[in-house]
């Protein structure tokens, strides 16, 4: 079976969607993608034997200029692009295979030892925790997603920022001041990333009230160009959690990551600016309750340092934390 159509028009979301997935190579005739999506064929085929499938395949998508006039037919533009399959995306500038077929193993074991699972045989498995390691998936989801499979989280681990009480007024007033003042002056683009961990490795993660199910440990950017690390450390901890830690509870680890900001944030900063250089410090803490500041996190919780890794969304925040190994190893 050939002649599979690449994409199938959604009326409700006013676009074409990929009729089975985003890679596939186009077909003959070529050159449909941009002026006529409608009929533009997979370049893909199933193979079935006494109605049984028993294979099935497609010539991927090798080339990452090909790949990004796919996404434009999606309209997915370069900005979500990059954000949602940017790990795709560069290494198809380094070359790729064409082509991943299957083949169903057969579905009993005997002497010859046949498989019981296309798991035994797959080329790329995931984790016991079903996760990718290729790819950090799973990630988090929008809340239209969410919606369309009608599921609500009520994350049981993760604690809501407790009430505050008269005695943080000046607290919160300079909080937002700093935010009022940071509004109006561009960020600098060097921030520091503290991880806070407890002696038994254990790792506070904070959830960004901007971005539901985006966890992170804390992170922010230098008040000035001149402001020390440390200060800066303390400020953005204090103003994340309310815990008060001094210079010299923050050890640095001499790791320094320098990565682009994406698109939708940039307007924080001065105009041209596209990357930002960060510093990872950490700090021993024991597991206490905290006070997530206002606009920055409405959640958090403790997770044993291999967790809290696979729950960042960032992948700077989970090489940080992945650090925490040489700890464990030393004790």
């Amino acid at each position: 079976m050939i002649d599979f159509p690449m994409f199938e028009y959604d009326e409700e979301e006013n676009r074409y969607v990929a009729a089975h997935h985003r890679s596939r190579a186009e077909g003959r005739p070529r050159g449909l993608l941009a002026t006529d999506p409608a009929k533009a064929l997979a370049k893909a085929y199933d193979m079935a034997l006494n109605g049984w499938e028993i294979g099935g395949g497609s010539v991927r998508i090798h080339r990452e200029d090909v790949q990004s006039k796919v996404f434009r037919a999606l309209k997915i533009d370069a900005d979500e692009a990059k954000l949602k399959f940017g790990f795709l995306l560069d290494a198809l500038q380094y070359g790729a295979p064409r082509t991943r077929d299957r083949v169903r193993p057969r579905s009993h074991r005997d002497d010859d030892g046949g498989a019981e699972s296309i798991r035994d045989v797959i080329a790329f498995p995931k984790t016991q925790r079903a996760q990718c390691l290729l790819t950090q998936a799973p990630s988090a989801v929008d809340e239209k997603q969410l919606r369309e499979l009608h599921i609500r989280l009520r994350n049981a681990e993760a604690k809501t920022a407790e009430p505050r009480s008269p005695d943080h007024a000046c607290d919160e007033r300079r909080r937002r001041d700093r935010r009022t003042h940071a509004a109006a002056v561009p960020k600098i683009p060097e921030s520091v990333l503290v991880v806070i961990y407890t002696r038994t490795l254990d790792v506070l993660l904070l959830e960004r009230a901007d971005h539901a199910g985006f966890w992170q440990s804390v992170t922010g950017s230098r008040a000035t160009a001149n402001e020390p690390l440390r200060a800066t450390c303390g400020a953005r901890v204090a103003e994340e959690t309310g815990l008060a830690l001094q210079a010299d509870a923050f050890d640095d680890w001499n790791l320094t990551h320098r990565y682009e900001i994406y698109a939708q944030w940039r307007k924080r900063y001065a105009p041209g600016v596209t990357h930002n250089t960060e510093q990872s410090l950490d700090s021993a803490s024991r597991s206490v309750s905290i006070r997530p500041g206002p606009g920055g996190a409405h959640s958090y919780r403790w997770l044993p340092w291999r967790d809290a890794a696979d729950a960042c969304f960032s992948w700077t925040n989970a090489g940080a934390i992945r650090q925490l190994e040489r700890l464990g190893a030393a004790r």
